[in-house]
């Protein structure tokens, strides 16, 4: 499963294709469910990484054979060997699952010790890589807050919580655009345009197309500045030869129809904008 099962809303399977027979895994990452106390592990194929995904600890068996030398990471979170990242919400209630970051001994400064209350910045390596591990296991639907505990990480200890605050992302619908021609009905290829480009989607464009809620496009969209003196007032063509002569088609945006073909769009639907060919002179 791409989350743990029934952790998250609509949770999907994994994309196993790139699995092959004889493939083996390697376990990344451990995650209790906080409401039934079930241990779930993130497992990753060892011949390819984009095959990853989290599977339940009881629904794994250990192999009947060890190798002399251990080749895998440590897999079982205790209080000696690792670290539990509690995400919490501006209201300090916990969101997700918490997430146990195992430490493995390739992490360790020589001769350092993985024991319970060892300081992360005085025995590993890259102290930084429990702030790695918090920010790709945030909960969905949350990023990382701005506004965190001064707890630098070099002094967070084994068998510990750390903190992360989060905060939820803000849904936003934006339509796209595309382009046709008012006379013909037809799409206005990219490639009759001047440098073989539509205009850029830019940030002032986003902004009238985008809202907050998935509600119907008001008509008075198409009213805005940007289709009057701005990006998306006039489209520029290739010039072409006519008579020896090179000549620069043009057009321009086309209100009436554009509002027309648009009158049951809602933020987040592709808009279909109109424009009006100039006469070439």
């Amino acid at each position: 499963m791409v989350n743990p099962k029934w952790s998250q809303y609509k949770a999907q399977p994994a994309d196993m294709s790139g699995y092959k027979s004889g493939d083996t895994f390697t376990i990344t990452g451990a995650a209790t469910k906080t409401r039934e106390g079930w241990l779930y592990y993130q497992v990753t194929d060892d011949n390819n990484s984009a095959v990853t995904g989290w599977v339940f600890a009881g629904g794994l068996t250990a192999p009947t054979t060890q190798p002399s030398t251990p080749t895998t990471p440590t897999t079982t979170p205790t209080k000696d060997n690792s670290i539990q990242i509690v995400y919490l919400n501006a209201g300090g209630q916990q969101v997700g699952q918490t997430y146990n970051w195992i430490i493995q001994n390739s992490d360790l400064k020589s001769g350092a010790k993985l024991t319970n209350g060892a300081k992360l910045g005085d025995i590993l390596t890259n102290p930084a890589a429990l702030t790695d591990a918090a920010n790709k296991n945030v909960p969905s639907g949350y990023t990382i807050s701005k506004s965190q505990p001064n707890n630098p990480v070099a002094n967070v200890t084994v068998g510990s919580n750390y903190t992360v605050y989060v905060d939820q992302k803000v849904q936003s619908y934006t339509s796209q655009l595309s382009y046709y021609d008012s006379d013909s009905g037809q799409p206005i290829s990219s490639s009759s345009l001047v440098e073989g480009i539509y205009p850029v989607f830019n940030d002032t464009d986003k902004a009238v197309f985008t809202s907050s809620t998935q509600g119907q496009l008001p008509a008075s969209v198409f009213d805005n500045n940007v289709f009057k003196t701005g990006n998306l007032a006039t489209l520029t063509g290739n010039a072409v030869n006519i008579g020896g002569k090179l000549l620069t088609p043009t057009w321009n945006f086309d209100a009436t129809k554009t509002k027309q073909a648009n009158a049951n769009a809602k933020y987040g639907d592709t808009v279909k904008l109109y424009y009006k060919a100039n006469p070439l002179s």
